[in-house]
Formats: C-alpha cells, structure tokens, sequence
C-alpha cells in the first residue's frame, strides 16, 4: 500500500483533512462548511489524486478518486441538514437500473454517498461541540478514518 512520508494512506490524509475542516470550523463555521462542502463537490474541485487506503466499496469499479465529490456532497448535506446522500443515491441508482444494472460504478457511488453521510455526521458533531486542539482532531480523524479507510 502506497503511504505518504509519515507512513500514512492518501485515505488517512484525506479524513484527517476533513477532520481538521471541522474542528476548525466550530458552531458558529458549522453551516458555512457544509454549504462550502456542496459547492466543492458540485463544481469539481474536489478530486483524490490517490484512491490508496479508501474501503474498496467506495473506489470500485471505476469510481477511484471521484468518491471524493461523492464524500464532500453527502457529508456537506449532513451538516447543513440537506439530504444531499439520498438524492445522491436516487441518481446513482437511476443510472444502474437505466444501465440495465450493468454500471457497477454506480455501486461504489452510493456506498461514497452513504460513508459521506456518516462522515457529514462525525463532522457536524466536532464543530457543534466547539472542541479544538489535537484531542478533538485525533478523535475526528479516528472516526472519519474508521468509516473511510481500511486497517
């Protein structure tokens, strides 16, 4: 498995970036996060160069360094309280049964959209709580880490 200096994934690097987004953002960048989430997914500035260390249900099939958007849609919704993830799921599955269920990448979308929500949560929780310091970032990042990255 490739790992950065530190002997880290890309996928621990990416939940630690997001864990830091959300300590950092607090209660009252809380809703602001989320709304700069969706905007990031949508217009297409988030993209995972490197798809090492991410769960292989959500980088199958094709999917590799897009379940970045598809984290950053459903985990933005989560917090502001849009249920970006079910819409997500709606879309994606429409394009697997349109496909005749053969778009096997749809399957790794919704398992991104459905570790997004969860992820959404994770955050909402660390900024609501006003927690900062290193603490709050090792036990943000451990539970993004849990949800999205093997081992």
């Amino acid at each position: 498995m490739r790992t950065d200096f530190w002997g880290l994934s890309p996928c621990f690097d990416f939940a630690r970036g997001l864990a830091l987004m959300a300590v950092n953002a607090g209660p009252e960048g809380s809703f602001s996060l989320g709304l700069g989430m969706i905007d990031a997914a949508f217009s297409g500035r988030v993209r995972v160069s490197d798809a090492t260390g991410f769960k292989s249900e959500l980088v199958a099939n094709g999917q590799g360094g897009d379940v970045g958007r598809h984290i950053y849609a459903a985990a933005g919704g989560q917090i502001t309280g849009a249920p970006m993830y079910a819409l997500g799921n709606i879309n994606d599955g429409s394009q697997y049964m349109i496909s005749g269920f053969s778009r096997k990448q749809s399957l790794a979308e919704i398992a991104g959209n459905n570790a997004g929500a969860k992820v959404g949560n994770v955050m909402k929780g660390a900024s609501m709580s006003g927690c900062k310091g290193k603490a709050a970032e090792v036990k943000t990042t451990t539970l993004i880490n849990q949800i999205l990255c093997n081992g």
